[in-house]
């Protein structure tokens, strides 16, 4: 794990400017230490990542491509916020492993699909809506390459917990076995194959 990072993680905080800034909405270790697990696994080249704040999970996604010299597009608005994120993966050694996008994901999503990027990881940690996570997963599909993971954080949520089920009866998806119920995961095996009333065979 990145030495910063773990840093951050032990001492839930970060200093910004020259003042400490309290760890209050980053995601728990073990979910690093899945991201980590997943990364290394499955050794993606590219990543999409939908939500940044503090920059926890930027980090360890980072750090995985920083191997292979691989970029982590994040999407998320609001400066205000994310200067702690950029600022924290600047501290770690990442800063020519990431591209942020200061917008929301529906203008930013449809560009990066025009411009025909292609990633093999994606982490949704962005506004949790149930329309909103389903608009986000129609361009993230498209997005993905086969044999992709796309990693769903705060699954205890009734909103993203539908979401992923829905998600899951794709044919072209198959959910992992995650140790971890608030982040659950699905691998892209096949291009989207389903005919036009495949809904109505969905649970």
């Amino acid at each position: 794990m990145n030495s910063y990072l773990k840093k951050v993680l032990s001492e839930n905080k970060f200093t910004y400017e020259g003042k400490d800034v309290e760890l209050n909405d980053g995601i728990p270790i073990e979910e690093v230490e899945m991201i980590y697990e997943v990364m290394s696994e499955y050794k993606p080249k590219s990543s999409l990542e939908i939500g940044l704040c503090h920059g926890v999970s930027s980090m360890a996604i980072c750090d995985n491509l920083k191997e292979s010299d691989g970029v982590n597009h994040i999407i998320d608005p609001g400066l205000r916020i994310n200067k702690y994120g950029i600022s924290n993966l600047e501290k770690a050694g990442l800063k020519d492993n990431f591209i942020h996008y200061d917008n929301v994901s529906e203008v930013v999503l449809p560009k990066l699909l025009q411009d025909d990027l292609k990633v093999d990881f994606v982490f949704m940690d962005g506004w949790l809506t149930l329309d909103h996570l389903m608009l986000d997963f129609f361009y993230i599909d498209k997005i993905l390459n086969i044999g992709g993971i796309v990693m769903f954080d705060n699954c205890e949520m009734s909103s993203v917990k539908d979401a992923f089920t829905y998600f899951s009866q794709y044919p072209s998806y198959h959910e992992l076995t995650s140790y971890l119920y608030r982040c659950r995961y699905l691998i892209k095996q096949s291009g989207d194959k389903r005919n036009w009333n495949w809904h109505t065979n969905t649970k």
